[in-house]
């Protein structure tokens, strides 16, 4: 299974796929979803707010597909914010977000983390980025191009 940063569906529609010119994409996650290669826990489906109308109901209409069930991941929450540091400010944890969510659904489903951020190992504390923390965890982390690659899609795909 991969679970899905936030960041993988913004820069999509962004940058590369968007939502009215590459509609194939949007089906694809979903149908993904639904046969359990792709998930985004819940904090991390709250933080991905459009602000396309279309793509908002893309998000209300593919909800049960995508939502990782919550399994009790978020008792794994304190020891992914170890891995940032300890004694971590609020402006920190502010700025972490709802990585740790992320990582912590990763840890407990055996998952992979899919993210549009590169490993930069220099940073520290809330400046830490998920490829990293996940590599100090053993988390296999790709991002969405590798996903792509990994799930074989294509602009031709079609729903079975």
């Amino acid at each position: 299974m991969h679970l899905l940063d936030a960041n993988t569906l913004i820069a999509a529609n962004k940058d590369y796929y968007p939502f009215d010119r590459v509609p194939e994409y949007w089906e694809w996650i979903p149908y993904q979803g639904e046969i359990g290669n792709i998930k985004i826990p819940v904090e991390i489906w709250d933080e991905f707010t459009p602000n396309l109308k279309a793509l908002q109901d893309w998000k209300k209409d593919n909800r049960n597909a995508l939502v990782l069930d919550h399994d009790g991941y978020d008792a794994d929450v304190p020891t992914i914010l170890a891995q940032y540091g300890h004694n971590l400010t609020e402006r920190e944890l502010d700025r972490i977000g709802k990585d740790p969510f992320l990582i912590a659904a990763a840890l407990r489903t055996d998952a992979t983390v899919v993210s549009r951020e590169s490993s930069k190992r220099s940073l520290t504390r809330a400046k830490r980025r998920v490829p990293d923390i996940c590599a100090d965890l053993g988390i296999n982390c790709i991002n969405d191009h590798q996903l792509i690659a990994a799930l074989d899609w294509s602009t031709s795909w079609r729903r079975p």
